[in-house]
């Protein structure tokens, strides 16, 4: 480089309320994903209730069995 090209500009520093910014962004969308998880756990085990004459209230087990796969799924085990 030399002196008569400036090159990139220097990036700006984050701020606080840009940290706090990205972070809920990321809590939202992981939180939206794992509504929609169990959203669509609990249709598919509504169907599966309506199917063979089951109570729907079990179909709560499978919006919560979905809920339990990802939390497994996403730790660090």
């Amino acid at each position: 480089m030399t002196d008569d090209d400036p090159g990139l500009p220097p990036r700006p520093r984050p701020t606080l309320s840009t940290f706090f910014a990205d972070l809920a962004q990321g809590l939202v969308r992981d939180l939206f994903r794992l509504v929609a998880a169990a959203g669509i756990g609990t249709a598919i085990g509504a169907g599966v209730c309506l199917y063979y004459g089951l109570p729907l209230v079990l179909s709560l087990l499978g919006g919560l069995i979905v809920l339990g796969l990802a939390a497994l799924l996403l730790s660090d085990l």
